[in-house]
């Protein structure tokens, strides 16, 4: 009888941090509303509700790597709980990992048949595919941006120095060579080409 009203009062206690917490985050007090949930893990740590709200708060407080953290441990507490991939997905959207957001938010979508899961999918697809189109068009920009760099400062040393710091053709040579092998470095970097 003893060991049961012990779990009760612990389980209370958890109940009682749980809700400060969820109160702290409607008023916005979200590093608050970590202590309360942590001390409630430290408590019952099985709950993937409360790693998943804490999940939450670090989100909003733009603290990404516990955010994910504990994401990951609510889905590996409860695998089959679609909120904890909806909070991984979260997570990874935020900090442009548009691809695995959509993983996320697809398995949180099949565990869940919800509209706004739906809607995160769409979003975290559309996202992922305007980055792409930009992925693709910034290395021909870095490599023309590099090249018109590296020439104007060979033309300008010879134009407006009084004594060219590059006076030697051949280091100048050297130079727009060095630019040049940059900039195609760059482009082979990010189109995979070796």
């Amino acid at each position: 009888k003893q060991g049961r009203s012990k779990m009760s009062t612990n389980t209370e206690k958890v109940t009682e941090l749980r809700e400060r917490g969820n109160e702290c985050v409607r008023a916005g007090n979200y590093a608050e509303a970590i202590i309360h949930y942590s001390h409630a893990i430290k408590s019952d740590s099985s709950s993937p509700q409360l790693y998943s709200n804490r999940s939450y708060a670090f989100l909003k407080l733009q603290q990404y790597y516990h955010a994910l953290e504990d994401a990951n441990e609510a889905i590996r507490l409860d695998p089959g709980w679609a909120k904890g991939y909806f909070r991984r997905g979260e997570v990874e959207f935020a900090t442009s990992h548009f691809g695995q957001a959509l993983e996320s938010y697809r398995r949180a979508s099949q565990l869940q048949n919800d509209p706004t899961l739906l809607e995160c999918v769409l979003r975290a697809n559309r996202e992922m595919t305007r980055q792409q189109k930009v992925d693709q068009q910034t290395p021909w920009v870095g490599a023309g941006i590099g090249l018109i760099l590296g020439v104007l400062v060979v033309v300008g040393d010879a134009i407006i120095a009084k004594e060219s710091v590059l006076t030697v053709s051949s280091l100048c040579a050297m130079y727009v060579g060095i630019i040049f092998t940059y900039s195609c470095n760059h482009l082979k970097h990010n189109f995979g080409c070796h």
